[in-house]
């Protein structure tokens, strides 16, 4: 009689030990089937998004709801706004450069720490992220823009502020970059090499000891050096440099004197602000900080000696003057006891170069300039982002054009500081599996959730024990919960009677309390159903061959190795699917990148077009003579292989 008892815990253990097994598998695979069908969700949106944005019809509605089904929900708003807000930015602010320019040179400079949530606590400290923004960001490194751009901050102000320092050595930096290279770094390592300290030196006594000093040929190194800047020195910088011309009253002198405080002396002083590696360090970092001060300070005395001397003599005369005094410089060191000075000796040496080279920047036209009409927004940094913020604080200044701040109000500007738009991010989809409670309620409103089920290998679910058709489930719960708590031999030594007998007898084997609770149970509920109490064995027989012939078998089919390589098989095509649609969506970012850029340089095709042409001309102008000098070559060489 207790070979049903021992024939069902068999199978209920064979069955368990299926499920298991069916359950570790099934999740990794349904973690991976997940993954691939987000990513691919993801990607689809994400070409629908793309879609929509290179739509002819401006009139038609955005492909994703605003508010979720049941209305809880509110999508983030899409950062793609915030992008073209920014390159709409970029486009003004590039265009222009004048505007800009005024509220530039109206940041005044902020040496302590301001107050919270002050215009200048924006900037503060963040001159040169700002500056690097206005050149590479802003005006995108475009020489006509920037040339503009300094030249109305030079206008509009007496003194640099710290931004517009920063902006000026900048754009120094962009046009000059080999030449400073070529030139003062060669100059800082050569003075860099000197030992003595200069500012113990006589500045003024007999020529012949002044012209043997370090210092005088310290002086003598860094004026040649300024002179060879100046013959070449780039138009864009000449054309920044014209509108002082007025302010300077078109004097060499006070235009020296200009150049020496303003670029030539933080050259040398501060390389590093001007992106100049010196690779040979000093011998005495003090000795050469105070060397090179003194040779800056000479070369203002220097300054200041040339104005008065260009103010004691005519303009007419002083070229004539300073030229017969070069031409007579070995007739004055005859006269090596002569008494004299440093900055009188440099201007007998450089003085009329010096006044022919400065003569020609101040007589140098001022052309007109107009900013690149093709123009290819970069992307939003975090430095823009302060500019859009100093912007808002600055609303109420009469010197902001009323576009700007309409621009600037159209959006709000973000609170985090990293680029969070670099790619453009989606709304996201809640690929969460629902609970119990919820696929309940949504099998009472008569909802289907077959969409969200979970992933099983086989065509049933086998996560749930199953349910028999020979017993009920009020019966086979605790008695299959009480068989698995045994262990094989006690279900062996386990009689029949012990759940028939009308008086309990404890068996053979020892039980727990929870063991014998659920067997009282069982026998209370068997008892209560006459069908299954008069015939117990049968029905019990049925159920084992239910578990082995049903429940088992279709457990072992769904674990089979077809059914395993079914799944793998389709995860793998969507693997492959997911792999092209990242490169369509690479493909079409790519596409509405140069969409932007097309759209913008329309307008200036009939400008593109003759450049084209001409570069399409001198090809065949190149070609043409690459031909004829072949042909020629060749009749040169048939008469020497004649002879």
């Amino acid at each position: 009689m207790s070979s049903s008892l021992s024939a069902l815990f068999g199978e209920l253990q064979q069955f368990s030990h299926l499920q298991q097994l069916h359950n570790v598998l099934s999740k990794d695979l349904r973690a991976c089937r997940d993954r691939v069908l987000k990513e691919t969700t993801l990607l689809r949106k994400e070409l629908t998004f793309y879609r929509w944005c290179m739509r002819k019809d401006l009139d038609e509605p955005f492909p994703f709801p605003s508010q979720h089904n049941n209305g809880s929900f509110v999508t983030k708003s899409m950062d793609y706004d915030r992008l073209l807000f920014y390159r709409k930015l970029i486009c003004y602010l590039h265009a222009h450069p004048t505007e800009f320019s005024q509220i530039i040179v109206s940041l005044p400079t902020v040496k302590h720490r301001p107050e919270p949530n002050s215009l200048q606590e924006l900037y503060f400290d963040q001159e040169v992220h700002l500056a690097e923004c206005i050149a590479f960001d802003i005006m995108l490194t475009d020489i006509h823009s920037l040339t503009l751009l300094l030249r109305s901050i030079l206008l509009h102000s007496q003194t640099f502020n710290t931004l517009s320092q920063k902006l000026f050595q900048l754009f120094i930096v962009i046009t000059c970059q080999k030449l400073l290279n070529t030139t003062f770094r060669q100059l800082l390592n050569r003075l860099y090499k000197i030992n003595e300290p200069l500012s113990f030196q006589m500045m003024k006594g007999a020529q012949k000891n002044i012209v043997q000093s370090t210092l005088y040929d310290c002086c003598d190194d860094v004026l040649r050096i300024i002179i060879e800047v100046l013959r070449i020195l780039p138009v864009p910088l000449r054309q920044c440099i014209i509108v002082l011309k007025q302010r300077l009253n078109n004097s060499p002198s006070l235009l020296l004197e200009w150049l020496v405080s303003t670029i030539f002396s933080p050259l040398l002083l501060q390389p590093d602000d001007w992106y100049l590696v010196i690779c040979n360090p000093a011998h005495d970092e003090g000795t050469n900080n105070n060397n090179i001060q003194c040779i800056v300070t000479t070369l203002l005395q220097l300054c200041r000696t040339y104005q008065s001397q260009s103010n004691n003599n005519n303009p007419d005369t002083t070229n004539t003057t300073t030229t017969t005094d070069t031409n007579n410089i070995d007739d004055a060191d005859a006269d090596a006891e002569h008494e004299t000075d440093i900055m009188t000796l440099l201007l007998r040496k450089h003085g009329g170069t010096l006044t022919m080279l400065l003569q020609s920047v101040l007589d140098e036209k001022e052309s007109v300039i107009v900013p690149s009409e093709v123009l290819v927004p970069s992307n939003a940094t975090p430095e823009l982002f302060i500019w859009h913020k100093i912007f808002l604080k600055m609303d109420d200044a009469d010197f902001i054009p009323a576009d700007l701040q309409r621009l600037c109000a159209s959006i709000t500007p973000p609170k985090i500081s990293h680029r969070p738009w670099i790619t453009i991010q989606l709304p996201t989809i809640d690929f969460k599996m629902r609970s119990e409670s919820d696929e309940q309620k949504t099998s009472g409103s008569g909802g289907s959730s077959s969409d969200e089920r979970m992933m099983s290998i086989g065509s049933d679910d086998f996560t749930k024990q199953p349910k028999s058709k020979h017993l009920g489930e009020s019966i086979l719960k605790p008695l299959r919960v009480f068989l698995l708590s045994l262990t094989e031999a006690q279900s062996r030594a386990l009689p029949l009677q012990i759940l028939l007998d009308d008086e309990f007898r404890s068996p053979l084997i020892n039980l727990n309390t929870q063991q014998i609770t659920l067997v009282h149970e069982t026998r209370h509920r068997i008892r209560n159903d006459a069908s299954v109490y008069d015939n117990l064995a049968q029905v019990l027989s049925n159920v084992v061959a239910e578990y082995r012939n049903e429940f088992c078998n279709n457990l072992r089919e769904a674990l089979s190795t077809h059914n395993v390589l079914s799944s793998l098989n389709y995860i793998q095509n969507k693997e492959s699917i997911l792999k092209e649609l990242r490169i369509i969506a690479v493909e079409t970012h790519e596409n509405l990148q140069m969409r932007d850029i097309l759209l913008l340089s329309k307008r200036n095709i009939d400008m593109l077009r003759p450049q084209i042409e001409k570069i399409s001309a001198s090809l065949t102008e190149v070609a043409a003579a690459a031909a004829s000098q072949s042909e020629h070559d060749e009749e040169q060489q048939q008469p020497q292989q004649q002879q």
